[in-house]
């Protein structure tokens, strides 16, 4: 019995560091999602956290995308914007050793720590971009992207 429980547990939580980022708003700082921040009419600044740099800003660009629809715009172009990683959550492996007394008992434990879903991964990654919106034709510029194109292309990331 106590096999089984340890099995599902090493299961569901191999489960949990797999698969894409959701595409949601961010509960915290530090947790997976977007967050945006309107500067002026039209120009917003957006964030997503996610699993690796490349989904970060897949993402983020997903998430401007959006914003200019709601702002009933066709297109937006990044001004400004930055990807960083962070460490990762579970670094490595570790070992614990622990005891202890009480009354007539005693014990002692030995414990080891290994990282489950691989471990020694990238960690996290932000993507912050600064965008502008606008109407009809899209600029001629590599940095302004047509709103509906790129959510038609972005990766295919489960919406919660």
């Amino acid at each position: 019995m106590r096999h089984a429980v340890a099995a599902l547990a090493f299961i569901a939580a191999a489960a949990c560091a797999t698969g894409p980022t959701p595409y949601e708003p961010a509960r915290s700082a530090t947790s997976y999602g977007f967050s945006e921040q309107p500067i002026e009419t039209g120009r917003y600044r957006v964030t997503y956290r996610a699993k690796t740099p490349a989904e970060a800003r897949t993402l983020a660009l997903r998430r401007a995308a959006d914003l200019t629809l709601l702002e009933g715009r066709d297109w937006f172009q990044v001004v400004d914007g930055y990807t960083q990683g962070f460490a990762p959550r579970n670094p490595g492996s570790s070992v614990s050793i622990g005891g202890g007394t009480g009354g007539a008992n005693s014990s002692f434990g030995l414990g080891v720590g290994f990282p489950l879903g691989g471990g020694g991964g990238t960690g996290d990654a932000e993507s912050g971009i600064e965008i502008l919106m606008g109407s009809g034709e899209k600029p001629d510029d590599p940095d302004a992207y047509d709103a509906r194109s790129v959510i038609e292309n972005a990766v295919s990331v489960p919406v919660n």
